[in-house]
C-alpha cells in the first residue's frame, strides 16, 4: 500500500493536466473507503476519512491528486464529496451548493463520475434520483457517457457470490442490469450505463476477492484514462434554475466571497 505521502490533498485541481475522477453517493454507502482504495491506501485509511455512523464523514469536497491503486504512473485527481440524503432539505442545499461552488472555482473539468451504489441493497430511492438529477443538470447530457456506477459492499469470493445467486435466483450482472434498467426508466439519457463491482473491504488474504478488486480496479481506471474532459464552467448556472432554494444559497455564497475579497483587499 501506499505510505500517506503519496497523497496530496489540495485546494484546488485547475490546470494540473491530471485525469480527475469524482466520486459521488449517499451517506453510508462506503464512498470514502472506496477513494481510499482508488488512492493505494486501506479502505479505512485516515486521508479520505471514513465513518461507521450514520452522518458522513467527509464534510466538504476533498481534492486530492493521487497515484491510482498506489501506482506512481498512474497520477489522477480524486475528487470525494459529501454524502447526501435528500436534495429537497435545507441541510442537503448547503452541501449541494457547497459542491457546485467548488467544482466551479477550484476543479476545470472532470472526466470521470463513479456513483457509488451499496450493492448489499441496491436501491433507487428518492434521494438518489435527486442527486443524480442534480449532476445532469450541471454537466449535461455528457454526464451519463462519462459516469460509471460503482456497486459497493459486495463480497466477491466463491461463497458470497454462490449465496446470493441461491437467494435471489439472480447472477450479480443480472441483478446489476435489473438496476440499470430502473436508471434508466427515470433517465432517459441514461443508456449505455456502465457498471463495476468494486469492493473496498475485500479480504485481502482471499485470492478470489484480490483478483476481482484488480480486475475492476483495472477496469476503472481504463475508463478514467479514456475520458474526455467535461468542463465546469458553468455548473453553477445549468443548476440553479431548476431549484429555487439551491439558487439562493448560491447567490449567498458567492456574495460572502465577494465581501471578504473586499476586506482582504481592504487590508
Amino acid at each position: 500500500m501506499s505510505s500517506a505521502s503519496d497523497v496530496v490533498i489540495v485546494p484546488t485541481v485547475k490546470d494540473n493536466m491530471f485525469k480527475k475522477l469524482l466520486v459521488i453517493g449517499k451517506t453510508g454507502t462506503g464512498k470514502s473507503s472506496l477513494c481510499n482504495r482508488i488512492a493505494g491506501h486501506e479502505a479505512n485509511a485516515s486521508v479520505f476519512p471514513v465513518s461507521s455512523a450514520a452522518a458522513s464523514c467527509t464534510q466538504s469536497t476533498k481534492f486530492g491528486n493521487v497515484k491510482f491503486g498506489g501506482n506512481k504512473e498512474r497520477l489522477i485527481s480524486l475528487i470525494d464529496t459529501i454524502g447526501f440524503d435528500d436534495p429537497e432539505n435545507d441541510t442537503d442545499i448547503k452541501i449541494i451548493a457547497e459542491l457546485v461552488d467548488k467544482l466551479k472555482k477550484n476543479c476545470d473539468y472532470v472526466n470521470l463520475f463513479a456513483i457509488a451504489v451499496n450493492g448489499a441493497a441496491p436501491r433507487l430511492d428518492g434521494a438518489l434520483v435527486a442527486m443524480i438529477k442534480i449532476f445532469e443538470e450541471m454537466f449535461g447530457p455528457g454526464f451519463w457517457s462519462q459516469c460509471v456506477l460503482i456497486f459497493t459492499r459486495v463480497p466477491m469470493d466463491k461463497k458470497a457470490k454462490k449465496m446470493r445467486l441461491k437467494n435471489t435466483e439472480k447472477s450479480d450482472d443480472d441483478i446489476a442490469k435489473d438496476y440499470l434498467k430502473v436508471v434508466q426508466g427515470k433517465f432517459p439519457n441514461g443508456g449505455g450505463l456502465n457498471y463495476l463491482f468494486l469492493d473496498a473491504c475485500f479480504d485481502e488474504d482471499d485470492e478470489e476477492e484480490e483478483k476481482a478488486f484488480q480486475e475492476a480496479m483495472e477496469n476503472l481506471y481504463s475508463k478514467v484514462d479514456g475520458a474526455t474532459p467535461l468542463p465546469t464552467s458553468k455548473v453553477n448556472e445549468n443548476v440553479q434554475s431548476e431549484h429555487g432554494k439551491l439558487k439562493r444559497e448560491l447567490e449567498a455564497r458567492e456574495k460572502d466571497t465577494v465581501e471578504f475579497t473586499k476586506k482582504i483587499q481592504e487590508m
